[in-house]
């Protein structure tokens, strides 16, 4: 599998869900070595849709962690059971980062 290309781990200017999508598109389009066109919004995490293995799975949760100096849940847990498409990992991350500056720190 292709290594996914990490940003810095500083929070970029562009954070708006619109972004966040295209981000998460691109990352997992570049682990799973296809085009990001086949990696839609609604698709499922699991073996139902992207079939991302865990070791995919990991990698994404640490670059998205990097890119946006966030924490996110481990996508492999039990707490991120509802985190089961790239939708909802994009909403997740916009979600964190308003945290996050509301708070004037990282979630």
């Amino acid at each position: 599998m292709a290594q996914v290309n990490k940003g810095a781990a500083t929070m970029h200017s562009d954070t708006t869900l619109e972004a966040i999508n295209l981000t998460v598109c691109r990352l997992i389009a570049e682990s799973l070595q296809r085009p990001i066109e086949e990696v839609r919004l609604d698709a499922s995490l699991d073996d139902s849709g992207l079939a991302l293995d865990s070791l995919s799975l990991v990698t994404l949760n640490v670059a998205l962690e990097e890119r946006y100096d966030i924490t996110l849940p481990d996508f492999i847990s039990e707490e991120a059971r509802t985190v089961r498409s790239v939708r909802a990992i994009a909403e997740l991350i916009a979600s964190r980062i308003a945290e996050s500056t509301k708070e004037g720190a990282p979630v």
